[in-house]
């Protein structure tokens, strides 16, 4: 493998459907960052705007950290309250209880200041001489603990980097302010949508932003490159195709950060912005899928959220094919099946038809449905999920499955989706999909077809016998055939349902060759995509 791209998805804990609310709702974050690279510490102050949801309630209590103890409490008060700061002595989590001297009234606000100092390290955690940086999952500021555990870190307000001298940051939002102060440089970003709080800061080159659509795109990286002002052109290009297909971007900047490359991942996708790592930024045409396969997060994943089995068709898939959109608007449709097909250079070669062919072989494939978490879950939803939408899309017509998607994010921005109320959608709008559903998210494997032709009626004709090689019993799929004859190409369209089947054809003239499926409209295994497929799909 070339290239192992990590997308980080902003998937916020909230009650089931029924359940009763969190006592306690974050209505304003306001964070102060000191990044001190030469001791390789990071300490976190601010408040915690808190409104009662539930009449009585006790608390409010805060967490942090989700994978290692990597922040610790300092301090915590908040009026009519004793804190108690303890450790989970079952994992990283350390919580702070704010003891009340009576229940709450609904309704009832409550400001908590804090701090917090950096006592470790974590995977999106880290804290560099050259570079700070941190990913909202790893959970580095305080979020309200409730009784489904820590619940939503989004919210509206600010983030305000104390910064040494040559260092900027790059955060959610608007950066609103710079200013010197002593020693220190001030950058102080305003984030007025709720936002789930990343940052990277370094001692970036100076950035120069591209407007498109009213959007500020910028690359912040750590040296020079001939290629930023490219990518970003590419990027803005992008944007503008995925708006076209999806609606407006939900965020005012579009950022591109550079980490070191000695991050832990590839990409991570946060709310306005990605960190990269330095090595994927070299290569102007491999970053273009990835680059617009982050910012579709911005609507599939971010705006939209996912859950259940199969979530990550409505996440990773569309984002997928959001790089699927961009390619196809600002290269071709020649391009767009070439990724497709095989990706392409300084792109994850998993993800695309021939990828997908290479998993089945070694038995990762898996429903669609069914994916969740297993090794090979995140590459077969960029490859088998993304060759889905784009199958559905054809079947449906581009003004029918856009706007299907479109609707989606009218209704759910901000909530959480599961992949049985996609299928809902669609059957509700077209009873004839339910056979192409089944087949393509029920079922693992695709068609494995073995092709026969001979010329018939002293060349008038032509005869072709098709067989699905494929366990599991036949798909059901339109099957275009494209016959060079001497007088030039005959395409027909076959319906192709049984294990076996022949078909006889009429010809203007002499049939020479057959070709199978020539635009690539169907997932289907290919000389070029290695040996055919094997034995029985693994369920």
């Amino acid at each position: 493998m070339r290239l192992a791209v990590i997308a980080t998805l902003l998937v916020f804990a909230r009650p089931a459907s029924g359940a009763p609310p969190e006592p306690w709702r974050v209505d304003r974050l306001d964070l102060v960052l000191t990044v001190d690279p030469a001791r390789e510490r990071l300490g976190v102050e601010g408040t915690l705007e808190l409104v009662c949801e539930v009449e009585g309630a006790a608390g409010p209590t805060l967490a942090v950290n989700a994978r290692k103890p990597a922040m610790r409490f300092r301090r915590v008060n908040a009026r009519g309250s004793s804190p108690r700061v303890s450790l989970d002595a079952s994992g990283p989590l350390e919580r702070a209880r704010l003891e009340r001297r009576r229940p709450c009234a609904k309704g009832e606000r409550v400001t908590v200041a804090f701090a917090l100092a950096s006592a470790a390290e974590s995977s999106q955690l880290q804290l560099n001489p050259d570079a700070f940086y941190a990913s909202w999952v790893e959970r580095w500021y305080p979020v309200v603990d409730g009784s489904d555990g820590p619940g939503s870190p989004a919210a509206p307000g600010t983030t305000t980097f104390r910064l040494p001298r040559g260092w900027r940051s790059v955060s959610n939002g608007a950066l609103v302010e710079r200013r010197e102060e002593g020693a220190r440089v001030v950058e102080r970003w305003q984030v007025d949508a709720p936002a789930a709080r990343s940052f990277v800061a370094a001692p970036f080159v100076p950035a120069r932003p591209v407007e498109a659509g009213g959007r500020s795109i910028a690359f912040h990286l750590l040296r020079s490159r001939s290629t930023s002002d490219a990518q970003a052109e590419a990027l803005a290009g992008a944007l503008a195709a995925m708006e076209r297909r999806f609606g407006a971007y939900p965020y005012p900047t579009y950022h591109v950060a550079e980490v070191p490359e000695s991050a832990a991942f590839a990409a991570g996708s946060e709310q306005g912005f990605i960190m990269v790592r330095s090595s994927i930024l070299d290569d102007l045409r491999g970053s273009l899928p990835l680059f617009a396969h982050e910012a579709a997060h911005g609507w599939w994943g971010n705006l939209v959220r996912s859950e259940g089995p199969g979530a990550k068709m409505l996440s990773e898939a569309l984002a997928q094919y959001g790089a699927v959109l961009s390619i196809e608007a600002l290269e071709g449709e020649g391009a767009r099946n070439e990724f497709l097909r095989f990706s392409r250079p300084g792109y994850n070669p998993l993800q695309c038809a021939l990828g997908y062919f290479h998993i089945w072989r070694e038995g990762g494939d898996a429903a669609l449905a069914s994916l969740a978490d297993a090794p090979t879950h995140h590459n077969l939803s960029d490859s088998k999920g993304m060759w889905f939408h784009h199958m559905l899309r054809l079947r449906m017509g581009d003004e029918a499955f856009f706007s299907m998607l479109r609707a989606l994010i009218d209704d759910f921005r901000g909530r959480e989706i599961g992949l049985d109320v996609f299928r809902q959608r669609l059957l509700a709008a077209d009873p004839s999909l339910d056979a192409f559903l089944r087949q393509w998210l029920d079922r693992t494997g695709a068609p494995v077809l073995r092709a026969d032709w001979w010329s018939i009626d002293r060349g008038k004709g032509i005869e072709i016998a098709i067989e699905q090689l494929q366990d599991g019993g036949p798909f059901e799929v339109p099957l275009e055939v494209a016959v060079a004859t001497a007088g030039g190409e005959v395409r027909h369209t076959l319906a192709l349902a049984e294990r076996s089947q022949r078909f006889t054809l009429p010809m203007p003239a002499r049939p020479l060759d057959l070709r199978l499926d020539p635009d690539d409209r169907l997932l289907l295994w290919r000389p070029a995509y290695g040996p055919r497929p094997g034995g029985s799909p693994p369920r």
